[in-house]
Formats: structure tokens, C-alpha cells, sequence
């Protein structure tokens, strides 16, 4: 049986006796979405619903695709007939939240996850959608943002099995990885590097690979480990039983709130040391012993967010080497040019603010906007608008640019065509900002209040560019509104400090993590069973 019609299999459906009729009329659409040719099944499945319109569970396959399809107004209008037709419909009220979501209507969203994860309080996705939208909001402080973790994450938490146990005495340590991003991804841009380096005769690199997408990458990763594993069709129990069988003595949760990460198998105490990387906010799990970060995205004011112990890796971000660049050009036209390229879910209703206070204090400046296909969405683009103008800005300051796919080398030379950038928040840039500095260009970044805020502000600490960090929303306006663009010879220095610095160092950044493993291993075998 295929996902989506597990999908409709699901509670929801139709009177029984209607079921038979129903699966007849719904078989072509099933197909056509299998075989991923989603705006002729959603037409397949509209044609079937006009027959038989009280299939709530046939709405939510209609309103999952339309999010896939960037349609988010009439992915809303088919949740919320899913959700008239069956209110105790958990799918339902998710694909609601995941639509307000992808319009940026955070608290819309977060009241629809909260309505999924009532009415099915041990599903994981439902939780985790609603703490993942918690970190977009300008408007809660870090301290309700953080209440929210521990409290939704508390009811995940299993009995514990006993003492933890000890690292296996192993001639190698054995580090299992647990992602569903083992495939081209920020994640593995990190992940490949270490692992290509960790001393083979030291270190074991064994794989938990949930829903990736196979590719070149994957198949790097296939070639340096000892096992490669699928945990697609385990639960998380027996996930983390796997985990036990393989005599793991590190499990590395990575990226855990994000995409279809399981951090949940932790929670069985898979492995006797259980590591957070690659993350912005607390697990909240018991199970979890350690969380990864440095003394700029977290430092110790703040360490009393986490409910695991912290443990620092000099930069957080890294860089595989110098990477291949395109060369630095000097733009043609009138300026200023403002850009920001980070994923639109980033710019929140204060960014929006700020950026319109800057734009009326320069009336002769754009701002250019690129991320991806995004701004191909009306809804997306006005919500943009309606923001930014509301603080003073012309609609003619804004530039929106409909991407296509391109070469990373490509991208890089679209930075070329702005002056200086603008980092969001509460949730700063990373990959962004890396790429921003390095291709020259100036990027002015809001000091956060919350490690997901602070992502920037490492990264320009790192690079020796702190001048760039506002510590306040009025100083961003005033620096903005200040920064020009640099001559070509300044942006080829900052390019050179960029490359230069320990961003770009992968050996020294992969002995940090093998030191890390050695200790904590090292540590725990040392301590009380």
C-alpha cells in the first residue's frame, strides 16, 4: 500500500457502505499522486469529490498537494471542508496549520497544531509542526517559546528502562546518525566533511536513515559507513531496539524539530550517549544527554533553555574548504539594492516592520527578494507588501525575483546583484549568511534573543564583522540605513577573511566532534551505572 493511500485509509472516511463506491472513484487520483503528478490529481480528486463531497480525508489529500503546489489560499479553503466534514479529524486541523504556516499566519497556524496534537496527543508530527512554528514569532518572548518545549515535549518522555548503560568495550566507537536529510542537504553540507575525516581505525560510522532522498550524497555516506540503515517502518521503539542490537555507543540526533527528523527514538534510550547537533532549541527530551553549540549561538546566560548539557564546537557552522566562488562584479544600476534571500518562513511581521522603516527613510532603495520558486505565490508576495507598507515603503521598492533551478555557483553570482543584505528574525540566516559574507557583501543581522536568532551574529563574530550586528531594532534601522556597498576591493577582503577563518576549517572542526565523541564516551564509562 503506497503513502497516500495509507493517508486516506485513515479515520475520516465516508459511511461505511459508501467505502467501496468512494475507493472507485478515488483510484485514478491515488494513482496520479503516487506517480507524483499532483495538479492532475488534485483536478482527479475533485472530480471524485463532486460525486461524493463528505470525505474529509479525501480533502486532506487535496489540501497536502495543494501546499505542494504552492497553492496555500485553496489548500486553507480544502482543510477547512475536511475539518466541517470531521472537526475531531486530526489530519484536518494539521494541514490547516501546515497552510496558515506557509503564509506566514503564525498564530493560525500554531492554534491548528494545538487542535491536531489535542485530539492526538501522542503524534509526534502534530507536536512538532506547532514548537517548529513557535520559532518563527516575533511575537513570544524566548521565555513562553521555551515554556512551550518543556511542557509539549514532557508528555513524550517514556518510562525510563533502568540505568543507562554503558559504552560496549568496542575496539572502535561505534557513532550512529540519526536523519531524515541524508541526502544533498545543509545538514550533510556539515555531516559528509566530518565523517569523511573521523579516524577509521578509531570510530565506526554507522546510519538511521528515515524518508530520505536517495542521491549522490546518500550514496558518499553508504560508501563510509559500517551499516547504512532504513528505520522508515520501525516505530520509534523498535528504531531505538535496532540501535541497541547495533551496540552504539554515540547516537547523534541531528536536526530534530526539522523536516521528518525522529528525535522521539532517544526518548528509548537507544544509545548509552545521546547527542543534539544541528538544532536550535532544546529536545525537552530526559533521554537526551548533550546539546551541541558554541558560545555565540548559546552562551552560558542562556544555557538554563536546555534540558540537556552543552557542549561547544568553535564555530557551530562550517564549510568543507575554500568552496569554488564565481567572481566579484560590481553592479550596474541605481542603488541602494537591499536583498534577502533567506526562506521567506524567516521573515516575520517585526522583519517586515524594519525592513519598511528602512525603505521609507531611503525612498530611492529596493529591497530584492529570492528564494527559490517562492515568490511565484500572490499570497506570499502580499503578505510581503502589506508589511513593509504598513511601516512606510513604496510597493515599487520591492523587487521579487521567480527563481529557477541553478548551479550553486549560479546562486553565489546572484549576490552580485545586491548591496548590502538584511538577516531576519527571530530566526537568523546561516547557510545565507555564509554565503552573503563570502560572496562580499555586507549583512546587517539583529543580535538574538534565542539560539535560533544567533546563527548570524556566531558566523559574523567568527569572521572578526561584528560591526555589522544591531543590538537593538532601532540600531538595525540606523546601521541598514548607514551600510553601503563596498568597493570591489573591500568585498574581495572580506571574501579572503571569510575563506580564511575557521568557518572553512573542516579538519579542525572534525576533530572537535572526535574529541567530543571520545569524551562523552569516556565520560560515561566512568560514570555510576
Amino acid at each position: 500500500m503506497n503513502r497516500a493511500e495509507r493517508r486516506l485509509g485513515k479515520k475520516g472516511l465516508a459511511a461505511p457502505h459508501t467505502i467501496a463506491r468512494l475507493s472507485t472513484l478515488l483510484a485514478p487520483a491515488i494513482a496520479l499522486q503516487k506517480e507524483g503528478r499532483l495538479p492532475a490529481a488534485v483536478a482527479a480528486y475533485r472530480e471524485a469529490l463532486r460525486v461524493e463531497p463528505a470525505n474529509p480525508a479525501a480533502w486532506c489529500a487535496v489540501s497536502y498537494m495543494l501546499v505542494q503546489l504552492q497553492s496555500y489560499e485553496e489548500a486553507l479553503e480544502a482543510a477547512r471542508t475536511a475539518a466541517t466534514y470531521n472537526p475531531k479529524l486530526p489530519e484536518a486541523h494539521h494541514n490547516l496549520g501546515v497552510a496558515y504556516m506557509n503564509l506566514g499566519a503564525f498564530p493560525q497556524a500554531m492554534r491548528s497544531y494545538a487542535e491536531a496534537a489535542r485530539l492526538s496527543p501522542n503524534n509526534w508530527r502534530h507536536a512538532q509542526n506547532l514548537l517548529l512554528a513557535s520559532l518563527y514569532r516575533s511575537d513570544m518572548t524566548v521565555e513562553q517559546t521555551n515554556d512551550l518545549h518543556k511542557t509539549t515535549m514532557a508528555r513524550f518522555n517514556v518510562p525510563q528502562r533502568g540505568p543507562v548503560a554503558r559504552p560496549d568495550a568496542h575496539e572502535r566507537i561505534r557513532v550512529g546518525y540519526l536523519s531524515s536529510d541524508l541526502y544533498q542537504h545543509p545538514v550533510t553540507d556539515i555531516l559528509l566533511p566530518v565523517v569523511k575525516r573521523l579516524d577509521p581505525a578509531r570510530f565506526e560510522i554507522f546510519f538511521y536513515s528515515h524518508d530520505s532522498f536517495p542521491d549522490h550524497v546518500t550514496e558518499s555516506l553508504r560508501r563510509i559507513a559500517t551499516k547504512f540503515r532504513s528505520i522508515d517502518n520501525l516505530s520509534d521503539a523498535d528504531a531505538a531496539a535496532l540501535i541497541r542490537r547495533d551496540n552504539i555507543d554515540v547516537l547523534v540526533s541531528l536536526s530534530g524539530h526539522f523536516n521528518d527528523n525522529r528525535p522521539l527514538v532517544c526518548a528509548h534510550r537507544a544509545a548509552p550517549v545521546q547527542i543534539s547537533m544541528h538544532n536550535v532549541v532544546t529536545s525537552g527530551l530526559r533521554e537526551m544527554d548533550y546539546f551541541v553549540a558554541d558560545r555565540w549561538t548559546l552562551p552560558a546566560s542562556a544555557r538554563d533553555w536546555f534540558s540537556e548539557e552543552i557542549v561547544c564546537i568553535e564555530p557551530i557552522y562550517m564549510v568543507d574548504g575554500a568552496p569554488e566562488l564565481p567572481p566579484i562584479r560590481e553592479r550596474v544600476g541605481d542603488g541602494p539594492v537591499f536583498g534577502s534571500f533567506n526562506n521567506p518562513l524567516k521573515i516575520s511581521d517585526a522583519c517586515l516592520t524594519l525592513w519598511g522603516r528602512i525603505l521609507a527613510r531611503l525612498p530611492a532603495a529596493r529591497l530584492a527578494l529570492r528564494y527559490r520558486d517562492a515568490y511565484a505565490n500572490q499570497s506570499l508576495r502580499r503578505r510581503i507588501l502589506t508589511g513593509v507598507c504598513a511601516a512606510g515603503a513604496n510597493p515599487s521598492q520591492v523587487v521579487f525575483y521567480r527563481g529557477t533551478k541553478v548551479s550553486m555557483l549560479e546562486h553565489l553570482d546572484q549576490y552580485n546583484a545586491i548591496d548590502v543584505a538584511l538577516d531576519t528574525f527571530p530566526f537568523s540566516g546561516s547557510t545565507t549568511t555564509f554565503q552573503t559574507l563570502v560572496m562580499g557583501v555586507p549583512l546587517v543581522a539583529l543580535a538574538g534573543d534565542r539560539m535560533a536568532g544567533r546563527w548570524s551574529e556566531s558566523i559574523l563574530r567568527t569572521v572578526g564583522r561584528q560591526d555589522y550586528i544591531a543590538a537593538t531594532p532601532e540600531e538595525y534601522v540606523e546601521l541598514a540605513c548607514a551600510t553601503t556597498a563596498l568597493p570591489l576591493e573591500a568585498r574581495a577582503a572580506q571574501r579572503a577573511l571569510v575563506v580564511r577563518s575557521s568557518l572553512c576549517d573542516a579538519d579542525s572542526y572534525a576533530r572537535q566532534v572526535q574529541d567530543m565523541f571520545i569524551e562523552l564516551v569516556q565520560r560515561r564509562a566512568r560514570a555510576p551505572a
